[in-house]
Parts: structure tokens; C-alpha cells; sequence
């Protein structure tokens, strides 16, 4: 019966004006709720209701690819294709926080759209700067890091036709750094972050400023310069402890890893305690885990070897549960290393089987690949030692900072 109606009203689509017909397919659920927003846009030419109700079904607008298309073209052809554009970016941008699926989506709607607006004015090619900007964090947040960089060749390019661009530039830049950072080329990353960093401080944007500089730590960090990267988290804390409880939690744990590295204990147990007191209240749980796997390391780097190693099997476990697959193999390696320090190889080897089964399911990289299956076949011929599970470790130090580094098994 759903599908009859459908049908029918679909029939009616292109001829319908009827405001009764309308209501009983807002009203109505399935086939018929698509079918409204499609009416909506046909008969309101997508105007800001048009647009409204499309917020409403965003599901449905991401789940139907006939009614993507009739959105992205009366789009175009409305005298509001500017504001609707940049409500489509926005709803990319609020998917990005979580949804990257959704955000890509959006992100080729996005494109879609931008792509063939005319005429071409600075206005239009500043959107156009903006939604390829976009569209690369979309694809690096699915991995896809070569076409996110092809996407900031492209928004460069249109970004140079503009008679002003610094400060889509700086936009870029802060896009590019994150790319360049997850494919191993911290230098450029660093370079591309500073350059940002300078823009947005010209413009006198603390707001940007700020995150860039969190941004230009983070690459410090991946590069093991962990002084400099604890003194930029440092002074970023000291300006967001009043105002922002999720950044001032975000910069506490990544400065209290700097200071673990630095040996600087107590003020890293200071750290991982505002982290974890925040996050709790912020019901953030994945970063709680990641505070309480530097409260591990703590524990084990202060002596307290018992406890850390309870803490580092229930943080490891926990990453399995949340499928926080790159944070539970490393901590899963230092959980391999803690048990040989401490004389408990029988646990080991479940350990390294587990692990190497797990990345090969995930299709991790053949370096990494090759580190777990050289860590558990030392485990099964009995070979294994706290030294070997270090140079694993260390491997994947390497790694997180430059994927494409080869394995090599020590000497």
C-alpha cells in the first residue's frame, strides 16, 4: 500500500500543487517522506524552506542518490544557490566530528554543486576555494590522503584567480599540514602549518591561530622534538583553561605524552589528571582511554610496575572492545614488553598472535605487518625478549610518523 501511494504521488510530482496532497506526504512516513522533500524542492525551487526540510531528511538526502542529484540541480538554479551551498558545507563540516561517511557524501554534493554554478564571479570562486578545501579533510578523514592532496592542488589553483587569497591560502595550509602529516612528510607539514600560523596571526584570527599552533605541536611531537611540543602545549593551555573544557583536555593529554617522554613525571601525572577529570565530565570515552594508557606508562616508568601492567592489559582490552585498532596493536606491544621486563612470558605469545591476526584483518601496512609477524614468531620459537619487543615498539614510533618506513628485524 506504501508503495502504491509512493507511486501515485510520484506520478504527480512534476504537476502537483496541491497543498492538502503535500501535507498527507509530509505527514506520512517511507516512500511518501521522500517523496515530500522531493516535492518540497520541486515546488519551492530550493528556497531557504526547501532548504530547511532538506536538514530535516538529511538521511534520506544521503541514502538516495536520484534525490541528491534533483537537490543539487534545482540548487544551482536557485537564486539562493550561495546561502544553500553554504549550508551544505556546514553540514559537512559538523560531519566531520564523527560521521566521515556522511561528511564525504556531503562533500561530493558539495562539489557537485560548486562545480557548476554560473557565472563565475570572485564570490563563486571564493565557494568553489572553500568547498575543495573541504572536500580534502573529507577524503583524508576516510584515508583517501592522494585525492584529499589532488583536492588541494585544486583549491590552490582557483584560490590564485582570486584578486585577494592569502587567507584562503592559510585555509588551505592548515588542510595540507594535517595530509602531509599523516603521510609521513612531517618537515612539509611543518612548513605548511608555520605558514598557515603566520596568516592567520597577520589577520589578528586568535581563534585560528591558536588551533594551528596545537596543529604545529602535534607535528613537533611526530618529529620527537617533545621540548618544543610540550612548550607550545603548555602556553595554549595557560589560554583555554577558562573557556574551553574539550581543548584544554585535548592539549592536557597531548602535553602530558611530551612529558612522560621528558621525564618530567609529576608534571605529567598533573596533566593526566586535568585530562581524565575532564573528559569524565565531557563523557568523552575513547580520549579517556588514551589518558588512562599514559596513566599506564606512567605508572610502569615511575616503578609501580604491578599496577601499571594491570592498567596497560585493562586499556588494551578496552581499545579492543571500542575497536580502536591502531591504539589497541601499539598498546598491545607495550603490553608484550612489560610482561618479558617483568618475567611473565606465558601470557605473551596469546598476545602477539592476536595481534599480528587482527592487523591483517584490518590490511595494515606492509611494514607493520611485517614487525607483528617477526614479534610473533620470536614468541612461538621462544626468542623473545624485552629488547625485541622494543625495537617492534620503536618500529611503530617510526611508522606513526612516516607509514612507509621499512621493517627491519635487529641484529
Amino acid at each position: 500500500m506504501e508503495r502504491h501511494r509512493f507511486i501515485t504521488a510520484r506520478v504527480g510530482l512534476a504537476k502537483c500543487d496541491d497543498d492538502a496532497l503535500f501535507a498527507y506526504l509530509v505527514s506520512d512516513g517511507g516512500y511518501a517522506s521522500r517523496c515530500a522533500a522531493m516535492l518540497h524542492i520541486r515546488r519551492c525551487g530550493a528556497c531557504s524552506a526547501a532548504l530547511e526540510s532538506i536538514d530535516i531528511s538529511l538521511d534520506d538526502l544521503l541514502t538516495d542518490q536520484e534525490l541528491r542529484e534533483l537537490f543539487a540541480r534545482q540548487l544551482r538554479q536557485s537564486s539562493r544557490n550561495r546561502e544553500g551551498l553554504q549550508r551544505i558545507i556546514s553540514a559537512c563540516e559538523t560531519a566531520l566530528q564523527g560521521f566521515t561517511d556522511r561528511a564525504l557524501l556531503l562533500g561530493q554534493l558539495a562539489i557537485d554543486i560548486a562545480e557548476n554554478l554560473t557565472p563565475i564571479d570572485p564570490g563563486i570562486l571564493a565557494l568553489q576555494v572553500t568547498t575543495w578545501t573541504r572536500y580534502a579533510s573529507c577524503l583524508k578523514a576516510v584515508g583517501s590522503h592522494l585525492n584529499a592532496l589532488q583536492a588541494i592542488a585544486t583549491a590552490k589553483a582557483k584560490a590564485g584567480q582570486l584578486p585577494s587569497s592569502d587567507l584562503e591560502l592559510a585555509l588551505i595550509a592548515f588542510t595540507e599540514s594535517h595530509v602531509l602529516r599523516e603521510i609521513g612528510q612531517a618537515p612539509e607539514a611543518l612548513v605548511a602549518i608555520r605558514s598557515a600560523i603566520s596568516t592567520f596571526a597577520r589577520h589578528d584570527d586568535a581563534r585560528r591561530v591558536a588551533v594551528s599552533r596545537e596543529m604545529e605541536a602535534t607535528v613537533l611531537y611526530r618529529m620527537g622534538d617533545n621540548e618544543a611540543a610540550l612548550t607550545i602545549f603548555e602556553e595554549l593551555l595557560a589560554g583555554t583553561e577558562a573557556t574551553n573544557d574539550e581543548a584544554h583536555a585535548r592539549l592536557a593529554l597531548s602535553a602530558g605524552h611530551c612529558a612522560v617522554l621528558l621525564g618530567a613525571h609529576d608534571k605529567a601525572r598533573r596533566l593526566f589528571d586535568i585530562a581524565f577529570t575532564m573528559f569524565s565530565r565531557l563523557e568523552r570515552y575513547a580520549h579517556l582511554l588514551r589518558v588512562r594508557w599514559g596513566q599506564a606508562r606512567l605508572a610502569l616508568l615511575t616503578g609501580d610496575v604491578e599496577d601499571g601492567i594491570e592498567q596497560l592489559t585493562a586499556v588494551w582490552r578496552e581499545f579492543a572492545t571500542r575497536d580502536m585498532k591502531p591504539e589497541w596493536i601499539r598498546s598491545g606491544i607495550e603490553l608484550v614488553e612489560q610482561l618479558l621486563k617483568a618475567g611473565e612470558p606465558s601470557k605473551v605469545l596469546s598476545i602477539c598472535e592476536q595481534l599480528y591476526s587482527e592487523a591483517l584483518d584490518a590490511a595494515m601496512t606492509e611494514s607493520a605487518l611485517d614487525a607483528l609477524e617477526f614479534l610473533r614468531l620470536a614468541a612461538r620459537e621462544n626468542e623473545l625478549n624485552p629488547d625485541v619487543a622494543q625495537h617492534v615498539r620503536k618500529h611503530f614510533d617510526a611508522i606513526a610518523a612516516n607509514p612507509r618506513t621499512p621493517f627491519q628485524a635487529p641484529n
